[in-house]
């Protein structure tokens, strides 16, 4: 399916109301002044691999849905084939073995630049693996910094010399064969939203729901369950 050109309409400003909480006040409330508003040119495609669309041109928002099996480490890699990465931000729900040697193998070799990984510290059925791969390849890494969280979120921030690009989406750090979408784009004021809320992460999430070690493997926040022993 070839790559649609579009420009996306702004919306007005009674478009884009926001529903005010009415209930108890949490810490999510002190964001809501820092919501992004972001209209970029816009392209859709229908994607195996990543070299089928090419990177973002600045200011170019890509939204993508996979066909067939796809690991979110296809971003870093195909922008390593163009770009030296002189930074990198990694926000996951759950990762796998394999996905873990690589990124920590980039990471020691200084490929990645200094690495922030924010993985998600809620049970699962697999919390126990992806607990134990994150602690036993990341922590003692130099060039990670590691933080547990109460998080869902799926995120990469990877700048480079020239660029900052973003990849959102429902994308793990594993390989499935499932159908996943994501958006791939390249904007330095996107980049440096989610790169804000995330180095100031201890601002939403409690002692109880937050552990960070910083890149000498330091627990240096947090009191929860991920207690380096």
């Amino acid at each position: 399916m070839p790559i649609i050109k579009r420009r996306k309409k702004a919306l007005s400003k009674n478009e884009f109301i926001l529903q005010e909480n009415s209930g108890s006040k949490t810490d999510l409330e002190e964001f809501d002044d820092e919501i992004l508003r972001h209209f970029p040119v816009i392209s859709f495609g229908l994607i195996d691999r990543v070299n089928e669309i090419g990177l973002p041109l600045y200011n170019e928002q890509i939204r993508l849905v996979t066909k067939k099996s796809f690991n979110a480490l296809e971003f870093i890699k195909y922008i390593l084939g163009f770009e030296k990465i002189i930074e990198t931000y990694i926000c996951v729900y759950s990762i796998d073995s394999n996905s873990g040697s690589i990124i920590n193998h980039l990471a020691e070799k200084g490929i990645l630049g200094n690495t922030v990984f924010l993985i998600s510290n809620l049970k699962n059925p697999a919390y126990r693996q992806k607990y134990a791969i994150v602690r036993e390849k990341f922590i003692k890494n130099s060039r990670i910094k590691l933080i547990f969280a109460a998080s869902h979120a799926k995120l990469m921030l990877i700048k480079t010399e020239r660029n900052h690009y973003v990849v959102e989406g429902s994308m793990n750090l594993s390989s499935n064969s499932r159908i996943e979408q994501c958006l791939f784009e390249n904007n330095q004021t996107v980049y440096n939203f989610h790169k804000q809320w995330i180095d100031n992460i201890e601002e939403i999430a409690t002692d109880r729901e937050l552990a960070i070690y910083d890149f000498n493997g330091e627990k240096i926040k947090g009191n929860n369950k991920y207690i380096q022993r």
